[in-house]
């Protein structure tokens, strides 16, 4: 990372600041291309509140790439990152230290990035009956297939329907079509039988339920670690993808951004702890490098897309981190640029 017109101690402190961004969200990253993924655990639990002071968190069209197949776009996030300690500062590597409360976002996932956080993370638990899920998308339609184990027997189970608020935070999928190996069934529990049902009621802390004939989706428990917690107001099924759209109430003014920009990471207030560097106050911007595609993030490549950016101070004591995306930049700079492997989207 290159830093213009700071004294050693203030460069400290910057690069301090960029990395807290980089791992505000992150912190869970995948395995190599063909390993499993294990999902990361919890050490909190579950609906524990917060009691640290909060450090107000934005983004503006960020793909937060959960794995090497999970991305979720986010054109517009606004939220608070509280530290479940009083007192304690913020520490954005710690993912079981804090908690993503969200008020106002909207999530975009392909197909193939759903089944993947199913498959990977929301279903992938000891003694799981279900696997190999597979995800399609259209005309405002969900289908959804998988195999099935019963009484140490594999079966295949098909799905289809739409999703619906229920007014909770969470959403409904109702289907309207279900089918096991191919025949159809009158409905769920004739297709995954009361003990699987059962099973997946008691494991609703991984983020899904069944409630007769209806399956219950927590989207903020969907995601791995750091915890989130988001009211869920409604999805949209596209051609492809699945949006879904998320409200609080909560409205506040949004901090006006040191410089404006197309795509960005605001971090602004609260005490935030990175190393052994505490920062008072922190406001910090991180602006994508190539905005012509949303900003993209992943944990494990972080350190890489820190060196190849740079960051500068604003006369009002505000920090401004310039990154490229995973893919490399394509603004022209005199500095060192790794690379940065990771395929195009």
């Amino acid at each position: 990372m290159h830093l213009y017109g700071a004294p050693p101690a203030t460069i400290r402190r910057l690069r301090a600041l960029a990395a807290v961004a980089c791992v505000a969200l992150a912190g869970c990253g995948g395995s190599p291309a063909g390993t499993e993924v294990p999902a990361p655990t919890p050490t909190r639990a579950p609906f524990e509140e917060p009691k640290g002071a909060p450090t107000r968190f934005y983004m503006q069209n960020v793909a937060y790439r959960i794995d090497e197949e999970v991305v979720v776009d986010m054109p517009a996030m606004d939220a608070d990152l509280l530290p479940y300690d009083m007192g304690k500062p913020l520490v954005p590597g710690n993912i079981n230290d804090f908690l993503v409360k969200v008020h106002v976002a909207e999530f975009t996932l392909t197909e193939q990035a759903m089944a993947a956080m199913m498959n990977r993370y929301v279903l992938n638990f000891p003694g799981s009956p279900i696997s190999d899920i597979r995800i399609s998308c259209s005309n405002g339609r969900l289908r959804q297939t998988a195999k099935l184990k019963k009484f140490g027997v594999t079966t295949t189970c098909e799905i289809e329907g739409e999703l619906r608020p229920n007014g909770k935070g969470q959403l409904v999928l109702r289907p309207d079509r279900v089918k096991s190996n191919g025949l159809p069934v009158k409905g769920l529990l004739d297709a995954f039988g009361v003990d699987l049902a059962e099973m997946l009621k008691a494991r609703e802390d991984k983020g899904v339920r069944i409630e007769g004939n209806d399956i219950i989706l927590y989207p903020d428990r969907m995601i791995p670690p750091p915890a989130m917690k988001a009211f869920c107001i409604g999805a949209t099924i596209q051609q492809g993808r699945v949006t879904m759209r998320f409200d609080d109430g909560v409205r506040r003014e949004r901090p006006t951004p040191p410089e404006p920009a197309r795509n960005y990471i605001l971090m602004w207030g609260g005490n935030v702890l990175i190393n052994n560097n505490l920062v008072l106050d922190a406001k910090l911007q991180m602006i994508d490098d190539t905005p012509d595609s949303p900003m993209q993030y992943y944990m494990p490549m972080y350190r890489e897309q820190l060196e190849t950016g740079f960051v500068v101070s604003t006369p009002r004591g505000e920090m401004i981190a310039y990154l490229p995306d995973l893919n490399g930049t394509k603004v022209e700079r005199p500095r060192y640029r790794p690379p940065l492997p990771i395929p195009s989207r």
